[in-house]
């Protein structure tokens, strides 16, 4: 276990499924990658991906809180996470996403590391390349108002579960984008405001 994910952080989302709030997935280290990586786009289903920002803790925060968990953070990072199903047609409900590990199946990580003092977390802007087309674009404050209220609420709910935050762990915050089907052969290309631009290929 490396690290932990929000899902369902989009108020329309949450509307559309009955949520009163997100739901948490579990990140391993064999779904982790890096700016470059080929992702084998065989072991997947139904692969979609989104572009976020991700926390990687420098300590356990004191408490569960957006000043906590902030003054906690080692460094911020750029990221891709590559959200599947194994329900046909993403008909998904509420208990099919939190069975299904939040939908999550993969990420990668840029290889721009920026401390919390560096990055307005809630006014970032993202934009989403697919093979040179320009798919999708968002900004952070439409992951619960801003992605680190949303690293706090993994803060709190993994306090909840028993199951502390530790340095290292990475927390991915919620997607600024809307989820974008892909295909083997795709080029991913995430461009974060402040970070250079995270790269994946599906193999």
């Amino acid at each position: 276990m490396v690290g932990f994910k929000a899902g369902l952080t989009a108020a329309g989302i949450r509307d559309a499924l009955g949520a009163a709030e997100p739901d948490i997935g579990v990140l391993f280290a064999d779904m982790a990658h890096t700016n470059g990586e080929v992702i084998d786009a065989a072991k997947l289903f139904q692969p979609r991906v989104e572009v976020e920002l991700a926390f990687v803790m420098g300590a356990v925060p004191a408490e569960p809180t957006v000043a906590a968990v902030l003054a906690a953070t080692s460094h911020l990072v750029a990221a891709i996470e590559v959200v599947d199903s194994r329900i046909a047609d993403w008909r998904v409900d509420l208990v099919d996403t939190v069975a299904d590990n939040a939908s999550s199946a993969a990420f990668a990580l840029g290889a721009d590391r920026l401390p919390t003092g560096r990055v307005d977390t809630a006014a970032l802007t993202a934009t989403l390349v697919i093979n040179g087309h320009h798919v999708a674009s968002g900004t952070s404050d439409s992951v619960l108002g801003d992605p680190a209220a949303a690293a706090a609420w993994i803060a709190g709910s993994v306090s909840r579960l028993h199951t502390p935050l530790e340095p290292g762990h990475v927390l991915l915050t919620g997607s600024f984008t809307t989820p974008t089907t892909i295909a083997p052969g795709d080029e991913v290309v995430a461009h974060l405001s402040g970070f250079s631009p995270l790269t994946i290929r599906f193999g």
